[in-house]
C-alpha cells in the first residue's frame, strides 16, 4: 500500500488529532498534557493513506548529533501493518540528514519489542519509569 507523508515545523491538525485518539481517548493520557510546548519547534510527520492521516511523530533535536524521536502514534485500525516501522524509518532518515548520529526515545514498555526490531536498545540499565500510568523505558540507535 502506498502513503504519503508530509513534514512541519510546529504540530500539524492532523498530528494533534492522530495524538489525541491514540495517547487520550485509547490510552488515557490526560488531554492537557499531549499537545506541549515542544510542539511549537519540533519537526513532525504525518503519514496519509488516502488523504485520510494515520500515523505521526516528532523529532527533536537535542545536540548537534543527539536527536530525540517522540509522540509516535499509528491509528488502532492501521497497527501491525509495517506503519510503525515505515515511519521509524521516514524519521530516522530525517534526523540523519539533519546530522544525527544517535537517536533517543521513550518508549512505552509493551512497545519495546518493536522498537527492538528497529534496531533501539535500553539504556539507563533497563531502567522503567511511569509516565503517568504507563511504564516507559529509555532507548537509544546509533547510526
Amino acid at each position: 500500500m502506498n502513503y504519503t507523508h508530509t513534514w512541519q515545523i510546529g504540530i500539524p491538525s492532523d498530528a494533534a488529532m492522530v495524538r489525541t485518539e491514540v495517547f487520550v481517548d485509547e490510552q488515557g493520557f490526560p488531554a492537557e498534557i499531549e499537545l506541549d510546548e515542544l510542539d511549537k519547534t519540533a519537526l513532525h510527520i504525518v503519514l496519509y493513506q488516502h488523504s485520510a492521516p494515520i500515523a505521526t511523530g516528532r523529532i527533536l533535536q537535542l545536540s548537534e548529533t543527539e536527536f530525540r524521536l517522540g509522540r509516535i502514534a499509528v491509528l488502532q485500525a492501521r497497527r501491525k501493518s509495517g506503519i510503525g516501522a515505515q515511519i521509524m524509518q521516514l524519521m530516522e532518515q530525517r534526523a540523519q540528514e539533519l546530522g544525527a548520529k544517535k537517536i533517543l526515545l521513550s518508549a512505552q514498555l509493551r512497545t519495546k519489542e518493536f522498537y527492538e526490531k528497529c534496531g533501539y536498545t535500553a539504556v539507563s540499565n533497563g531502567k522503567i519509569y511511569l509516565d503517568h500510568h504507563v511504564e516507559h523505558i529509555n532507548m537509544e540507535k546509533s547510526i
